[in-house]
């Protein structure tokens, strides 16, 4: 029986996607793909507050439909 591990290097399934996921974000915050980030989530520019290297922030933006509704 072969035993299937992979390298010490290789990157697990998860962190790939992670990666992308990042990739794909930024994409979509610098306009290189055409989808409107507002629909998604709020860029919030804060001038007095600085993170590391910029000045944005995102804010995931809550649902409020009542899926359940009372009988």
């Amino acid at each position: 029986m072969c035993s299937m591990s992979r390298p010490p290097h290789a990157e697990t399934l998860e962190l790939r996607r992670l990666k992308s996921d990042l990739t794909m974000m930024f994409s979509i915050i610098r306009g290189f793909v055409d989808i409107d980030c507002n629909s998604l989530f709020n860029v919030i520019d804060c001038e007095s507050v600085h993170t590391r290297g910029h000045n944005l922030r995102l804010c995931k933006q809550h649902c409020n439909v009542k899926l359940l509704t009372a009988v």
